[in-house]
């Protein structure tokens, strides 16, 4: 997995859900305290890493009925 840093719009936080740091659109501050926050934190990265695989698998798994 990969942890993600996007806007609240549309889809996104629907697709990213727990797995990512979400921030209101045309916030550029909350968006760059973001992506500091994730670029300083390696707990928060492995965190919502393993958030975003599991997520993968559980919701998004093609071989699953």
């Amino acid at each position: 997995g990969v942890p993600v840093v996007a806007t609240k719009s549309g889809a996104i936080p629907e697709v990213v859900g727990e797995a990512g740091i979400l921030v209101e659109p045309g916030n550029k501050s909350r968006l760059a305290e973001a992506i500091m926050r994730l670029v300083r934190d390696g707990k928060l990265q492995n965190s919502l890493s393993l958030t975003a695989l599991k997520r993968a698998q559980n919701k998004y798994d093609c071989q699953k009925d």
